[in-house]
């Protein structure tokens, strides 16, 4: 939704969203895949989606 990625840009502007890997996220989103469980959210860049789990977000937190 426009909201979750308004909140997921907004940690990543702050440099406080970590990827599940341990980096922190530097771009921002304009899309993403949510996983069915609702908990992570995979990034998708020029319409390529991101599927490795260290690139991923967990969204507990957000």
């Amino acid at each position: 939704s426009a909201d979750l990625l308004a909140r997921v840009n907004a940690r990543v502007r702050d440099g406080k969203l970590i990827k599940r890997g341990g980096d922190v996220a530097t771009e921002t989103l304009s899309e993403g895949l949510v996983r069915e469980d609702g908990l992570v959210l995979y990034p998708v860049y020029d319409d390529i989606p991101d599927l490795l789990v260290e690139e991923s977000f967990e969204l507990k937190d957000l």
